[in-house]
């Protein structure tokens, strides 16, 4: 019988609380059973709600979303839209924040951004039985809105006419080479200086006579001179004898046929205008109904395997923010004609769309312009051809809205596109530097 019997009921009672603390916790750190209920697939993720990296980044698909796409942000809770990607992307979960409302993610291009959860889908998706022919770049856009959807219209159509044409140059039109040089140049207002013209611009107010006209097309033939183009797209230019006049002298000797439309005929007459020293065929795309300011012209060459036509999109006219909605409809409307006027031509023939487009797709999430031309298989050679960006085309603004789409078919491709850096923008040349696309035919 031990001597001190009340230490040690002390030392058993402080034992068995001791067991009693380490039974407790060893229980709280199992972990719990489902008793028949499904596993929540974020369990495994809920690392921190602080916002740390995950220990290990799991993959999930984005679902929902507007027509453009899901919303990434900054940040948790931020309103501001930094970029968007859409729905059935695969992507990488980093990262999450208020108990897993708010998830961090990665896009397969390196993009990042905050979503909410609810546009997560977590359940194993079904391998792919079509090969992956690859995906246009995620947008990034900048504005955080989104247009409303305009109401239901009649179909946007291109009535094709054909309009007289202008000559320039001796001879006769020369056979296609092998590569063929298209530019696109926005001449900024080139009117001949005659009747009531007016320039909208105030660079030019002090500029307009025929005299000044003539300086004019001498500095913007000399911009286009180096590229020795054989069809060139002219934006903003009064008509087809400026045209061929400009034409001409950036390739002299060439045989040159001209034509342009006549949508803008007061004081501001913008048009938009074709020349080529190829042979074929040119006629003007007029706009059925209000859905666009002004048509296309296009040329029809080597026996119908290959069309180029010149546009000018609905320009923005200082639009910022939503109040370019109507403008961005517009855009998207002579876009969907577009379309529509080449498609039944698809099979047979390459198809190149060159022009000022007014935007720029990598900035302009609104916009869905270029998307129409992309589901139609016109893939924007300015991403192609410059795929870590390009130069600005529009300095003023430093962005490139001078673009060509383009869609191969009878062994014709696409080898080529550049910004013609070296032009220059002063005042009696143009705001806009020309683009050159390079096409090869067998």
């Amino acid at each position: 019988m031990s001597k001190h019997p009340r230490s040690s009921v002390i030392s058993l009672g402080l034992a068995a609380f001791a067991l009693a603390i380490a039974l407790l916790l060893g229980s709280a750190c199992k972990p719990k059973r489902s008793h028949g209920r499904r596993s929540d697939p974020t369990e495994s993720l809920r690392a921190d709600v602080s916002g740390h990296a995950m220990p290990q980044a799991s993959r999930a698909r984005l679902k929902g979303g507007s027509r453009l796409g899901v919303p990434l942000h900054p940040m948790p809770q931020s309103r501001v839209v930094s970029g968007r990607l859409p729905a059935g992307t695969e992507v990488r979960v980093l990262a999450e924040r208020l108990g897993g409302r708010w998830l961090q993610i990665q896009g397969p291009s390196g993009q990042t951004g905050w979503i909410t959860s609810r546009y997560l889908d977590w359940r194993p998706q079904p391998p792919s039985t079509t090969p992956d022919r690859g995906s246009p770049p995620p947008r990034t856009g900048e504005e955080g809105f989104s247009c409303p959807i305009p109401p239901p219209s009649p179909p946007p159509r291109l009535r094709p006419e054909a309009a007289p044409v202008t000559w320039a140059g001796p001879g006769s039109p020369e056979p296609a080479p092998r590569q063929i040089a298209v530019a696109s140049y926005n001449v900024w207002e080139l009117y001949d200086g005659l009747g009531k013209d007016r320039y909208l611009s105030r660079h030019h107010a002090d500029s307009l006579t025929p005299t000044d006209a003539k300086l004019r097309v001498g500095k913007l033939a000399a911009q286009l001179r180096s590229s020795k183009p054989h069809v060139i797209a002219f934006q903003e230019i009064e008509n087809a004898e400026l045209a061929c006049q400009v034409a001409s002298l950036a390739v002299p000797g060439g045989r040159w046929a001209c034509v342009a439309g006549r949508w803008s005929k007061g004081e501001n007459p913008q048009n938009v205008a074709l020349a080529s020293r190829i042979g074929g065929t040119l006629r003007v795309l007029h706009p059925d109904g209000r859905f666009a300011p002004r048509g296309a012209v296009e040329l029809t060459a080597l026996g119908g395997k290959l069309r180029i036509i010149s546009v000018h999109l609905k320009s923005s006219r200082g639009a910022r923010g939503s109040r370019d909605c109507p403008n961005s409809h517009r855009r998207e409307a002579m876009a969907r004609a577009l379309v529509s006027h080449l498609e039944p031509s698809r099979a047979q023939a390459a198809a190149l769309v060159a022009g000022d487009f007014n935007f720029d797709p990598e900035r302009s999430s609104h916009d869905l312009a270029d998307d129409r031309l992309r589901d139609a298989g016109l893939a924007c050679l300015r991403s192609r051809f410059y795929p870590r960006g390009a130069p600005s085309t529009y300095p003023g603004f430093k962005s490139t809205i001078d673009l060509a789409f383009f869609r191969p078919a009878a062994g014709i491709v696409a080898a080529g596109f550049k910004v013609l850096t070296d032009a220059s923008t002063d005042k009696w040349v143009s705001d806009h530097k020309p683009v050159v696309a390079t096409l090869e035919r067998p």
